[in-house]
């Protein structure tokens, strides 16, 4: 093919796989198409030319592709009950109702009662202060927003006290010391990387100092020669100077944790209700981790800071709409109920070993080349680094492991495998009841 057997655009929106669609955009895909065409000419990748049958072939492969949405549901077989890249929580299917519900015309700042406009958070506050026991509370879009709008509420040009060993990066560079910095705040970095004491603390504190920030070092761990002052001590500090302790405890844990083998630890390092009885003035923290939810930043605690993170210019930008509001209002009533186990991320958590055993077996069962073996998930979502749940994965071993991965990972469903010890592991922990037959029909199709 050479470069002026491409045909003109005139003459390609006449045919059939592109005439139905707007003018603007077949001329654009018409364009890319055409430019790519011209590339591959120039790296000698096309010789014969085509006919315009080929041509509307092509164009309506491109229309298909460009009217494709960008996302779709994933199986996950990882392993990773809150996994990132999968979109953290699932939700509940009555979650995912009530959202629906809301996604016309609502009630969001309106008192259908007597007329006159309303708070969109009121029941949302109510829920959050009976779990937690806090004061009031306000919720924006995550939790690195709901930490920028917290020190810039309560720090901007002061300074803000922070262990050095809670100086944090997570996913996605986000970096303590920067959201200090955009707050407007001054950081204040205090003792050693694995030890500081409650003196390194009060000598750093002084008529500038905005807040005592503490962040819960929830993806890494410092082992060996450490030391920290305790949360009661580090708040009752903040008490005597007038100064409020913020956390920054992330996981999403209301009050009780799910039954796994280190439920008592979990609550005592990372429960929101805790932290507030041991003193805390503000806990920010997500929605999509274990609370299970949407994506939502947390901000709870004493009313009085509370009320100067509502009146912030910020907090407008950060806020939530009524779908996401939906989706954590039901999310709440479901723990407030005592339902938390019908929430996907718990059940997940809480899932036995035996039971991963038996769905192992009910995937692989019959399956040549296919095996199940023991294995350990992971809570993921930067949370307990250090923690694994038991569990049994579908093994896959003597096949091409990227080609297989790959034929997972693109069918239909699209199934997030992981890749370990030269072979495909499905871990069962991840896969839903409903999804146990899909999985092991894709896996029939795959190896047949």
């Amino acid at each position: 093919m050479k470069y002026n057997d491409i045909p003109n655009t005139n003459t390609l929106l006449t045919l059939p796989s592109i005439s139905s669609i707007p003018p603007d955009w077949a001329v654009s895909i018409l364009r890319e198409l055409t430019n790519d065409v011209r590339d591959q000419i120039r790296a000698g990748l096309i010789k014969n030319t085509w006919s315009l049958d080929d041509w509307d072939r092509q164009i309506q492969m491109r229309v298909q592709t460009a009217q494709q949405l960008r996302y779709q549901p994933v199986i996950n077989a990882t392993g990773i009950v809150v996994h990132t890249n999968l979109g953290r929580a699932p939700l509940p299917a009555e979650v995912v109702s009530y959202m629906q519900s809301v996604s016309g015309y609502t009630d969001l700042e309106l008192q259908l009662e007597d007329g006159k406009r309303g708070g969109r958070l009121a029941g949302i506050r109510q829920k959050i202060c009976q779990l937690t026991g806090a004061e009031d509370a306000v919720v924006v879009n995550n939790n690195a927003a709901a930490v920028l709008l917290v020190l810039s509420a309560l720090s901007s040009n002061r300074s803000v006290i922070v262990s050095r060993g809670e100086l944090v990066e997570i996913g996605g560079s986000f970096r303590i010391p920067d959201v200090i910095q955009q707050g407007g705040a001054i950081l204040k970095e205090v003792g050693c990387t694995n030890r500081l004491h409650l003196y390194d603390v009060e000598q750093a504190i002084d008529t500038d100092t905005g807040a005592i920030l503490r962040v819960h070092t929830s993806n890494y761990r410092i082992v060996g020669f450490t030391s920290q002052p305790t949360r009661k001590e580090v708040c009752q500090l903040g008490q005597r100077y007038g100064v409020p302790v913020v956390e920054d405890l992330g996981s999403g844990l209301l009050s009780a944790a799910p039954n796994v083998p280190w439920k008592d630890e979990l609550e005592r390092e990372e429960s929101i209700a805790r932290a507030l009885h041991e003193g805390v003035d503000v806990v920010t923290a997500s929605g999509d981790k274990l609370l299970g939810g949407v994506q939502a930043g947390l901000i709870i605690g004493k009313q009085k800071w509370i009320e100067k993170c509502r009146k912030h210019p910020l907090y407008r930008a950060l806020r939530l709409d009524k779908t996401i509001l939906a989706g954590l209002e039901a999310t709440l009533q479901m723990h407030l109920e005592g339902r938390q186990q019908e929430i996907p991320v718990w059940d997940y958590l809480q899932r036995s070993a035996e039971t991963c055993h038996q769905i192992a077996q009910s995937i692989a069962t019959g399956i040549e080349g296919v095996s199940i073996e023991p294995s350990q998930s992971l809570v993921g979502g930067g949370a307990l680094p250090e923690r694994c749940l038991d569990t049994w994965a579908v093994v896959l071993s003597s096949v091409k492991v990227e080609k297989v991965a790959k034929q997972l990972r693109t069918g239909t469903p699209a199934i997030m495998a992981r890749i370990q010890q030269d072979s495909v592991w499905l871990d069962v922990r991840t896969i839903a009841l409903e999804e146990v037959s899909m999985v092991r029909q894709r896996l029939q199709e795959i190896l047949r």
